[in-house]
């Protein structure tokens, strides 16, 4: 685990996120709605994590990621996903509340307890959302062949591979 705190790595998790879904950098109004805080407070924390070369930081245009940071942010949402699936699977916590609970958990278990949880779940690719987890390695997989619902041809059968939304 980092010596980051725990807002920090929400930090780093959540623009890594964003710019694995967008490929763009994230801008800062972006991130002070996805994290609910204040646009003030984001900029003070980014300017620290860019001091820390975790991210770079551009007035204006946003922020992104350095290697340093997004390897951080990876195995952030590595843990998280390894969690929600093991809580769902293995301790049968209910799909719409894995979320919850993996956020808890994320910043406190160590790696080798995610590497032990991925080998008991025989190193899957998804979590129960369908969300690809990172390898150990930093590799994602992806869903082959797959397309968007809207796209789907009325009268096929289709198999749901991920839900992208969280709501209920």
């Amino acid at each position: 685990m980092s010596a980051l705190n725990i807002s920090n790595e929400d930090y780093l998790k959540n623009i890594f996120m964003f710019q694995y879904q967008t490929k763009r950098v994230m801008r800062t109004s972006e991130l002070s709605q996805c994290l609910q805080v204040s646009p003030a407070a984001v900029t003070d924390k980014i300017k620290k994590l860019s001091d820390e070369k975790y991210l770079r930081y551009s007035k204006y245009k946003g922020v992104q990621l350095t290697d340093k940071g997004r390897a951080i942010g990876q195995n952030m949402v590595r843990r998280h996903r390894i969690l929600e699936l093991f809580l769902h699977e293995e301790l049968g916590v209910t799909w719409k509340n894995v979320h919850e609970e993996a956020e808890r958990l994320e910043h406190a278990v160590s790696d080798s307890l995610i590497n032990r949880m991925e080998s008991k779940l025989g190193f899957p690719k998804f979590d129960p959302h369908g969300d690809p987890i990172p390898s150990a390695d930093g590799i994602l997989p992806k869903h082959d062949g797959s397309l968007l619902l809207f796209n789907a041809t009325a009268g096929q059968k289709y198999m749901l591979a991920r839900v992208l939304e969280e709501s209920h």
